[in-house]
């Protein structure tokens, strides 16, 4: 017998991904510079299945996917996004999708870095 989440899930909770942005990790932390994006490709999971009985975290089928690149959270401004948002933002992606769809983000961050180390490098 499964145990009964805390929090179950339903219509009215609010799903939020936080954290977004942070101070930089390799030096002494200064309260005075701004919290930053530091990837350049944000990836987010969703279990979305609600039935107790059914949910199972091995069971691809029942997650959603989704991949921003930075640029397009920077836009946002946010230091979180809500899972409204994202579904707004782009459809949920399934496992198989994601593969796809983060290989192109991936591409696209690659040539934009590239991009600008050439820029900075003329």
């Amino acid at each position: 017998m499964r145990v009964s989440p805390l929090y179950p899930i339903s219509d009215k909770t609010r799903i939020t991904f936080s954290g977004l942005k942070a101070r930089d990790a390799v030096t002494v932390p200064d309260s005075s510079k701004p919290q930053l994006l530091k990837s350049h490709i944000y990836v987010f999971a969703f279990q979305k299945e609600k039935n107790i009985e059914q949910w199972n975290a091995m069971d691809l089928s029942q997650w959603e996917f989704y991949a921003l690149p930075m640029k397009r959270l920077q836009q946002l401004g946010w230091k979180s996004i809500s899972l409204t948002m994202l579904r707004s933002l782009q459809s949920p992606l399934t496992a198989s999708a994601f593969i796809e769809a983060a290989k192109t983000a991936i591409k696209e961050a690659a040539a934009e870095i590239h991009s600008q180390d050439a820029d900075t490098h003329s």
